[in-house]
């Protein structure tokens, strides 16, 4: 996963950014990041505004057969 200790960030917060807020916590296991990325924290702050802000990318749907049949 990530280097730790880090930080991961959510929106809204306690913290201003053009058009809105945000916030942060670290995270110091393995555990500790587990549990807040399932609970709607991001690794980066860009991640976390664009989830808001509803411009998260969809996630991307294989192209070729190849990797299709790897999915299924």
């Amino acid at each position: 996963m990530a280097d730790l200790p880090t930080i991961v960030y959510r929106c809204p917060g306690p913290y201003q950014r053009k058009g809105g807020t945000w916030g942060y916590h670290g995270a110091e296991t393995e555990d500790q990041l587990a549990a807040l990325l399932a609970a709607g924290w991001f690794p980066t702050l860009d991640e976390a505004i664009a989830a808001f802000d509803g411009t998260a990318a969809a996630p991307q749907k294989p192209t070729d057969k190849a990797q299709t049949k790897k999915l299924k």
